[in-house]
């Protein structure tokens, strides 16, 4: 049987990134670095949208693309 794996919350994710460093991000902690930084120039709320793309196993680079669509993006943090 496989492990679970833990999923981190925003905060503890956050906190890896700034810990290793945004060069070497991979993950839960590039996933909530990336919110982040899409969070301050769209009106979005970081720690829903990061609850929201790990329930359905988004990753960084599919937050990335998704922002093209602002709108789409704003309508994944309400999916909770």
């Amino acid at each position: 049987m496989k492990e679970a794996t833990k999923v981190p919350s925003y905060q503890e994710a956050l906190e890896d990134a700034t810990r290793v460093g945004a060069a070497r991000n991979t993950g839960f902690a590039a996933l909530a670095q990336i919110i982040r930084a899409l969070s301050l120039g769209h009106a979005i709320n970081p720690e829903n949208t990061y609850k929201v793309a790990v329930r359905k196993g988004l990753t960084h680079n599919d937050i990335r693309l998704l922002a093209r669509n602002p709108i789409k993006l704003g309508d994944l943090q309400f999916q909770v």
